[in-house]
C-alpha cells in the first residue's frame, strides 16, 4: 500500500512542480521533515487534501522572471548557493523556482543585484575533484548526508564546484575523509604504476623473447647507469636502451655453443647443487642474467670448467621438511616475505622461488626469525587441526547425514561432558560417542510426527517472524539445532501452541517505517540540522574504526545490545564516545576469529552450496547481531555453522530460480528498491538477508510478489 502511496505522490511531484512545495509546507506544518520515506498516513491525508483543492494557492514566477532566474544562475556561479539558501529558509527546502511563490524569486534577484547577499569564494577545481575522488572511493553516502546537514533533504546541491570553498574544505579535513582520500590517492598511484609498467613491458619483453641476449644487454645498460633492476622500470631510461639498440651501439657478444649449452643442461640436472652456485656467478659476472643462452660463453665456460674441478665450495642442499616449511609459511600469508628475502641474496628475481633449490644453511636462517617462526607455529597448529578434524569429520559427517537425530545427540554428549563443540576435533570423544551410539546406550527421544512437521512448515512459511522465534527456541532449549526433523517431538509442538497462542515475545522488525517513527522523536529533541550533523560525525568516527578492524563492528554490535539498544538506532555521539573509549583502552572482551583455514572453509561452503548464504544470513543474525562478515565474529559461530551444515542439521530451503530473482530485481528497477530492503531487513534485521534475491527462498519471493500490487 506504501508502494502505491509514493508512486502516487511521485506522480504528482512530476505533474506539478507547485506539489513540492505544498507537499514541504504540509510537513513543515505537520512538525516533520522531508526524507527518503514518507509515512503512508501521511502521504494519504495530502493526497486527500490535494485532490479536495484545499492546498492554498500560490502564484508562480512568470516566464521572463523565470529567464531572468536562469540568466543569473548561468553567469554567476555562486548564485546556485545563495538562491538554495534562501529556498531553504523561505521555500521550505524547494529549490525548483517554477514551483515556489513569485514573490520568493522576484525578491532573489532583487537582492542579488542589490549586492545584498554576503560574498562567496566557491570551491575551486581542486578542491572539487578531491570531493568526487572521495565520493569515487565509496563516499558517496558520507557526501550527500554531509549535504542534508546543511538545508536538510535533497536542497543543497551534489555539485562541490557550487559549495563555498570553506564547507569544502572543512568536510575535507574530518579525519575519516582524510583517510580514505589518502587511501584513494594511493590506489590511484599504484595503478598509475601498474599502467607504466605494462606500458614498458609491452615494449621490452617482446624483445626479449625474440633475443635472448638483449636482456644481458639491459640488465648490463641499468648496471652502466647505477641503476638497480626492478619491477618497475622508468619510461626515459626504457626509450634511451631502445634507441641505443637500434642504433647497434650496444657491446656484441658471443654465446655459448649448442654443445655447452647441453653440457649446461646435464650438469644442472644431475647435480642439484650447481642451480644455486650458477646463480651467484650470474648475479656476479652476469648482471643477474641467470639465461646461459643470453651471456656471454666465457661465463658459461668458465662455471662448467670450475665445477667440474670442484673449485666450488661443497653445499647442503634443503632438505624436503625444511622446504616443506618454507612452503607452508608461504600459504599462511607469507609470500612476500620470502620474496623479498629471495632478493636480498643475489638482486630481483634472480634466485629461485623454490626452496628446495636453496642452501639448507640460509633456509634455517630464514625460519629460525622470530617474525616466521611465530607465523610458522600458527600455521602447523591450524594445519594439525585441519587433518584431525577431517579425520574426525569422515565418521561423524555420514552418520549425521543418515541419522538427523545424531546430531542432537551429540551436542548433548558435549554437553554432558562439559566439552566445547570444538571438541568435535578430538578423536578419543568422537570414539566414545559411536560406541555408546552403536551400543544404544544414548538417550532415546520420540521425533514430531508428519502431521506436526507439515504445520511446522507451513507456520515457517506463511509467518516471517517465525523463522527467528523457533531459532531462539533451538539456541536455548536444543543445541542451536533448528532442523525440527531432529529435536524431540514435545520441542516443536509446544512451540507451535505457544506460536499459536500468541505467547512467544514477537520480533520486533527493522523496517523504515519504525526508523521514521524513530526520527520523529528526535526532532522533537532539538534542532533537526544540527542533529544530523551529529550524526555525520559520529559516523565517520565509527566508520573509520569498522573499517580497520572487523571485529570492531561485532563489539559495536554487542555494546549497543548491553545498552538495551536496537541495532538501528541512531547512532548517539555520547554513546559513541564511550564506545570508542572502551576501544581505544583495549577494555572490550577480545574474542578468537576463525583461522585461514576454517574461513577458506566457509568460502568454499558458501561457493558449493547456493543455500549456504542464506543460512548463514540466519545464524549471524541469531547468534552474531545480524553480522555476516565471517572474519569478524567469533571463530565459534563460524565453526558451529560449518559442521551443522556439513551435518545436515538446516533445513535445505528450495533456492529462487534466476525467473524469480529476475522477477524481483525488475520490481527494483521500476520504483521498488526501498519496498524490497524493507521486506529483507524484515526477516533478520537491517542488512543481514542477503540484497540479491539469488539467495533467497523461493517461496518468500513468490510471497513478496504476491503481495506487490498488479
Amino acid at each position: 500500500m506504501l508502494f502505491l502511496c509514493c508512486q502516487e505522490l511521485a506522480s504528482l511531484l512530476k505533474a506539478d512542480p507547485v506539489v513540492g512545495y505544498h507537499w514541504r509546507r504540509f510537513l513543515h506544518q505537520k512538525g516533520l521533515q522531508p526524507s527518503a520515506r514518507a509515512d503512508e498516513a501521511i502521504v494519504q491525508e495530502f493526497s486527500a487534501m490535494h485532490s479536495a483543492g484545499t492546498l492554498d494557492q500560490i502564484e508562480i514566477a512568470s516566464t521572463e522572471v523565470l529567464a531572468d532566474f536562469d540568466k543569473v544562475q548561468k553567469e554567476h556561479p555562486a548564485a546556485t548557493w545563495l538562491w538554495v539558501s534562501v529556498a531553504a529558509r523561505e521555500a521550505f527546502g524547494t529549490v525548483n523556482p517554477k514551483g515556489c511563490p513569485a514573490k520568493i524569486v522576484q525578491d532573489f534577484l532583487e537582492a542579488f543585484r542589490a549586492g545584498s547577499f554576503e560574498q562567496l569564494e566557491l570551491a575551486s577545481d581542486g578542491l572539487a575533484a578531491e570531493v568526487k575522488s572521495f565520493q569515487k572511493a565509496g563516499g558517496k553516502e558520507e557526501w550527500q548526508a554531509f549535504g542534508q546537514s546543511q538545508f536538510g533533504y535533497r536542497v543543497a546541491p551534489l555539485d562541490p564546484k557550487s559549495w563555498p570553498a570553506d564547507l569544502v574544505r572543512g568536510f575535507l579535513e574530518t579525519a575519516d575523509v582524510k583517510q580514505i582520500l589518502e587511501t584513494a590517492k594511493v590506489k590511484k598511484k599504484t595503478a598509475k604504476v601498474k599502467q607504466e609498467k605494462a606500458k614498458v613491458d609491452s615494449k621490452l619483453i617482446p624483445i626479449f623473447k625474440a633475443d635472448p641476449v638483449a636482456f644481458y644487454h639491459w640488465r648490463q645498460f641499468q648496471h652502466q647507469k647505477g641503476l638497480e633492476p626492478s619491477a618497475r622500470a622508468n619510461e626515459e631510461i626504457v626509450q634511451e636502451f631502445l634507441a641505443l639498440r637500434s642504433a647497434g651501439t650496444l657491446d656484441q657478444i658471443e654465446i655459448a655453443s649448442t654443445e655447452v649449452l647441453a653440457d649446461f643442461d646435464k650438469v644442472q640436472k644431475e647435480h642439484p647443487a650447481a642451480r644455486w652456485l650458477w646463480l651467484s656467478v650470474a648475479a656476479r659476472e652476469a648482471f643477474g642474467d641467470v639465461n646461459p643462452r643470453g651471456v656471454p660463453a666465457k661465463i658459461v665456460q668458465d662455471f662448467l670448467e670450475s665445477y667440474r674441478a670442484g673449485s666450488f665450495e661443497h653445499m647442503e642442499l634443503a632438505s624436503d621438511e625444511l622446504a616443506a616449511e618454507v612452503n607452508l609459511f608461504q600459504k599462511a600469508g607469507g609470500k612476500e616475505e620470502w620474496q623479498a628475502f629471495a632478493n636480498s641474496q643475489f638482486g630481483y628475481i634472480v634466485a629461485p622461488s623454490d626452496p628446495k633449490s636453496w642452501p639448507a644453511d640460509l633456509v634455517r636462517g630464514f625460519l629460525e626469525t622470530a617474525e616466521v617462526k611465530q607465523i610458522l607455529e600458527t600455521a602447523k597448529i591450524e594445519q594439525t587441526t585441519s587433518v584431525e578434524k577431517a579425520k574426525v569429520d569422515t565418521k561423524l559427517t555420514p552418520v549425521f547425514k543418515a541419522d538427523p537425530v545424531a546430531f542432537y545427540h551429540w551436542k548433548e554428549f558435549l554437553l554432558q561432558k562439559g566439552l566445547e563443540t570444538s571438541a568435535s576435533r578430538d578423536e578419543e570423544a568422537v570414539q566414545e560417542f559411536l560406541a555408546m551410539r552403536s551400543g544404544g546406550t544414548l538417550d532415546q527421544f520420540e521425533i514430531a510426527s508428519a502431521e506436526v512437521l507439515e504445520e511446522f512448515d507451513r507456520v515457517q512459511k506463511k509467518h516471517p517472524a517465525a523463522k527467528r522465534l523457533w531459532a531462539s527456541v533451538a539456541a536455548r532449549a536444543a543445541f542451536g539445532i533448528v532442523n525440527p526433523r531432529g529435536v524431540p517431538a514435545k520441542l516443536v509442538q509446544d512451540f507451535l501452541e505457544s506460536f499459536h497462542a500468541g505467547s512467544l515475545e514477537q520480533v520486533e522488525m527493522a523496517s523504515e517505517t519504525t526508523t521514521v517513527k524513530k526520527k520523529k522523536k528526535n526532532k522533537k529533541i532539538g534542532d533537526a540540522t544540527k542533529f544530523k550533523q551529529e550524526k555525520v560525525k559520529v559516523d565517520t568516527k565509527l566508520t573509520s574504526v569498522f573499517k580497520a578492524d572487523p571485529v570492531a563492528f561485532y563489539h559495536w554490535r554487542a555494546f549497543q545490545q548491553q545498552k538495551g539498544l536496537q541495532t538501528f538506532t541512531s547512532r548517539d555521539e555520547e554513546l559513541v564516545q564511550e564506545f570508542l573509549a572502551m576501544h581505544s583502552a583495549g577494555a572490550l572482551d577480545p574474542i578468537e576469529v576463525a583461522s585461514a583455514q576454517v574461513l577458506a572453509d566457509f568460502d568454499k561452503v558458501q561457493k558449493e552450496h547456493p543455500a549456504a548464504t542464506w543460512l548463514w544470513a540466519s545464524v549471524g543474525a541469531r547468534a552474531a547481531f545480524g553480522i555476516v562478515n565471517p572474519k569478524g565474529i567469533p571463530a565459534k559461530i563460524v565453526q558451529d555453522f560449518l559442521e551443522s551444515y556439513r551435518a545436515g542439521s538446516f533445513e535445505q530451503p528450495e533456492i529462487a530460480s534466476d525467473e524469480l530473482a529476475a522477477e524481483v530485481n525488475s520490481f527494483q528497477k521500476a520504483g521498488g528498491k526501498a519496498k524490497w530492503q524493507a521486506f529483507a531487513n524484515s526477516q533478520f534485521g537491517p542488512k543481514a538477508a542477503p540484497s540479491d534475491p539469488k539467495f533467497w527462498p523461493a517461496d518468500l519471493l513468490r510471497r513478496f510478489l504476491a503481495e506487490q500490487p498488479a
